[in-house]
């Protein structure tokens, strides 16, 4: 014997939902480890370009630093302090002892005094940068004489000389004031150059820290770098201290130099090209994982959920479907257990409670058949004593005593109706119970249905309508009980439509089925009565207007109709009126019950 070990519902619905979720988290995981891949690859593009900057950047420094050597070697042999505030002095002392004879031999004094006051003016600047010169941390570009705003000076004093030469008969020269430049940029200049040649070296010394830090722990190429750049520094220094060239060795540990930073740019851009094509295909390849992905997901998440669903919806379904079947009274309708848990208990209980309530159904349906066969007869008695009574055969009857009598008569007639109507019932679901099938003229039948009726119309004013939308039609049926099934519908609309309401009958040919409507301006049923209107002992209730009836006659009804292979339904709105339907095959030999 197999066992099959038990799994409750919840359980079953948490190991749905872990699944959906191990997937989504698994797509994640891919997703991610993509995004990690392609932010690697881009960090290492990032680190190339950076290198690649740096090697730009040091080989522009490099570049400069030659600049202040070439430029500190085409100067010469530079000159000291004293040389050149001797020079300045000289043309101090010369310039006063001129200018003084000047203004006593000259008129135009203006020009004299612009004269000395520009001179006076380059005089105090030259001063200015021989001092400053003396901290290296000091010397800039406006420290030398040859700048831009001195050249300015120098041009305008060159001209002033120029005219007190010619006018006053001045000593003092272009020359003279040339040569003084010249002497206190012999000093100035190369103490600049000098100072610029170190913080370039600070510069170069720094960015290629910078390219050892983004460099890999076995690469000795920064290393190297900064090994030549002293070099370079060790071999200016010779030229600045010893006054010695060393331009071949200059040259080569500078070519040596900017042909490492050649090939580091060089490899750096190979490997940008390679890393960015990388890229491109990591791109590429996560957006496809992406896309794929997510819709791979969506449908294993739409697998699973509609697996969930319809292990939980199906039976619930099966088991709706069934309900509705009971609720007509369909009891050997039995479902089929297809899951072990909840809703497979669900199911056994449903067939459990099905198998009862159909033997509750046979055991009514069997004392009813029981119980109205026996009153058949005492019924007929009682009858017919009532009979004799209303015709005198035992004595006199008083008005009173008639009166008694006829409502007593009327009480039996629906008792007996009742009876029959509860034996004919039960004769049709036992199969008991035979149709007389025959050619029917249906315009006929109709009239005849409804003439039945006419008094109970003109009576409580309610208007009848007809509409047969055929001349000469002939059906196959039993007449009395097709008959039957009009009258209870007619009955039904006259007892819930008020004074002044319609009532329409309608016929009609569908295909090949007689199609015959009742519609009334009622009260109306309500939706949720309508399914079971057609139920044994059913009667929609109304405090507006109390049920009178047995509520058999729908039921009745519905086994006529179906006896004759046709189907009735009805259809309402509360409040505004209510139609039943019903139709039958047109062509048709014979039928039974069953």
């Amino acid at each position: 014997m197999s066992f099959k070990r038990r799994v409750p519902i919840a359980i079953k619905i948490f190991f749905g939902f872990a699944m959906m979720l191990f997937f989504v988290l698994l797509g994640s995981f891919l997703f991610l480890s993509q995004l990690t891949k392609l932010n690697n690859i881009i960090k290492c593009t990032s680190t190339g370009m950076y290198r690649v900057a740096l090697s730009q950047q040091l080989r522009g420094k490099l570049r400069q630093q030659r600049s202040s050597r070439v430029l500190f070697n085409h100067l010469g042999q530079p000159v000291d302090r004293a040389t050149a505030e001797k020079s300045i002095s000289q043309l101090n002392r010369n310039f006063a002892s001129e200018i003084s004879k000047a203004k006593k031999n000259n008129r135009d004094k203006s020009s004299l005094n612009s004269l000395e006051k520009q001179l006076f003016e380059f005089i105090e600047t030259s001063q200015k940068a021989i001092s400053l010169a003396e901290d290296s941390s000091a010397i800039d570009a406006n420290t030398l004489i040859s700048n831009e705003k001195n050249k300015k000076l120098i041009s305008s004093l060159k001209s002033l000389l120029e005219s007190a030469q010619k006018k006053s008969k001045f000593a003092i020269s272009q020359n003279d004031l040339i040569l003084t430049v010249e002497t206190v940029d012999l000093y100035i200049k190369p103490l600049f150059y000098i100072e610029r040649f170190k913080r370039e070296k600070q510069d170069f010394l720094a960015g290629a820290d910078s390219l050892a830090v983004l460099s890999t722990t076995n690469n000795r190429t920064p290393e190297i770098i900064k090994s030549l750049s002293f070099a370079l520094d060790s071999l200016f220094e010779i030229e600045i201290y010893s006054s010695q060239s060393t331009s071949v060795e200059w040259d080569s540990v500078y070519a040596a130099l900017n042909d490492t930073l050649e090939n580091i740019l060089i490899n750096q851009l190979a490997g940008i090209s390679t890393t960015l094509e990388q890229s491109q295909k990591a791109v590429v390849l996560t957006r496809k994982t992406g896309i794929w992905g997510t819709v791979i997901l969506f449908l294993l998440g739409l697998i699973i959920a509609y697996a969930i669903a319809s292990r939980i919806a199906s039976p619930i379904g099966m088991l709706r479907e069934a309900t509705a079947a009971a609720s007509r009274g369909e009891w050997d309708r039995k479902l089929e257990k297809t899951t072990d848990d909840e809703i497979g208990d669900l199911t056994d209980d449903f067939n459990a409670m099905l198998i009862k309530l159909g033997k509750l159904d046979e055991m009514k349906s069997r004392f009813l058949a029981s119980i109205t066969h026996d009153l058949k007869s005492p019924i007929g008695r009682v009858r017919g004593n009532i009979a004799n009574l209303q015709d005198g055969l035992l004595g006199p009857v008083s008005e009173g005593q008639t009166e008694l009598l006829d409502m007593m008569s009327k009480d039996i007639d629906k008792l007996s109706h009742l009876i029959h109507d509860i034996l004919d019932l039960q004769k049709m679901k036992a199969g008991a119970f035979k149709l007389d099938i025959k050619p029917v003229s249906v315009h006929e039948f109709i009239l005849s249905s409804l003439e039945q009726h006419a008094v109970v119309f003109v009576e409580k004013e309610i208007e009848m309508g007809i509409k047969i939308e055929f001349d000469n039609l002939t059906v196959n049926f039993d007449h009395r009980q097709i008959d039957r099934v009009l009258d209870n519908l007619i009955t039904n609309a006259l007892k819930f439509t008020s004074p002044g309401g319609k009532i329409i009958i309608e016929a009609s040919q569908d295909n090949d089925n007689l199609v015959i409507k009742v519609y009334d301006t009622g009260v109306g049923i309500p939706k949720e009565h309508l399914d079971r209107v057609f139920g044994e002992f059913y009667q929609v209730e109304d405090k507006a207007k109390p049920a009178k009836g047995t509520g058999l006659g729908l039921a009745i009804s519905k086994q006529i109709i179906e006896a004759h292979s046709g189907k009735i339904w009805v259809d309402s709105v509360s409040g505004e009126g209510t139609y039943f339907a019903f139709s039958i095959p047109i062509s048709r030999t014979g039928a039974n019950f069953g």
